[in-house]
């Protein structure tokens, strides 16, 4: 309750009426010609909270709208590459506070490289670029994320690899998040693991043609 002097009051009260959907439809198709495949795809996302402002209820609706493109390419035993958009569209609406509507966007575009090298070895490479606009200042910043690793498989049938990784190697990586609550819209921004370095082996109990049954992967790092 917000009294005339601008304090405020506030107590538990119990409500209904919320819930949440989620919806996903996805479609791809190769292109053989040029040894490549395109997938298409949208999201969708409904949040509905309820809250008691003044005694009255308020509803609060965020919704969010995701469509993604992805196109593939395989050279064989030489090179993999895959081209990643994404744009997240989201929508934030209150019953009975409509001057604290708003829209903000979230776009992120990446690209992925494998390349299979003489002697066993295969290099990954990722890189993606996330852009957020409609929050707040400081808070809309690109962030770029640069993942790099190194493999080489070895033991009969290839069972055993042993992988060097260096993950954020731009060492920019920021986690933010925007919350839709009663009365406020807050942006924050939070704690992660920047650029750090991991060796890890893996050995599979098959063959790695495939063939043998389901695939069990034991990891140290």
């Amino acid at each position: 309750i917000v009294l005339a002097n601008g304090a405020r009051q506030s107590r538990p009260v119990n409500v209904d009426g919320n819930f949440t959907l989620f919806g996903n439809i996805n479609a791809g198709f190769p292109i053989k010609k040029l040894k490549s495949r395109i997938d298409v795809g949208m999201g969708y996302s409904f949040f509905r909270t309820n809250g008691v402002l003044n005694t009255q209820n308020n509803r609060i609706d965020n919704q969010g709208f995701t469509p993604n493109i992805n196109y593939s390419f395989a050279l064989d035993s030489i090179v993999d590459i895959m081209l990643t958009a994404r744009v997240s569209k989201n929508l934030v609406s209150y019953q009975l506070q409509p001057q604290l509507n708003n829209t903000y966007y979230q776009q992120t575009y990446g690209i992925e490289t494998t390349n299979y090298l003489p002697a066993g070895f295969v290099m990954t490479n990722s890189y993606s670029l996330t852009l957020n606009t409609g929050r707040a200042d400081g808070f809309n910043a690109p962030i770029s994320l640069w993942n790099i690793s190194l493999a080489k498989s070895f033991l009969k049938y290839k069972r055993g690899e042993l992988k060097f990784s260096a993950l954020d190697v731009l060492n920019q990586n920021q986690g933010i998040n925007r919350t839709a609550n009663q009365n406020f819209i807050q942006d924050t921004r939070y704690n992660v693991l920047q650029r750090y370095f991991l060796l890890s082996f893996s050995y599979r109990l098959h063959k790695a043609n495939g063939s043998g049954g389901a695939r069990v992967v034991i990891r140290n790092f």
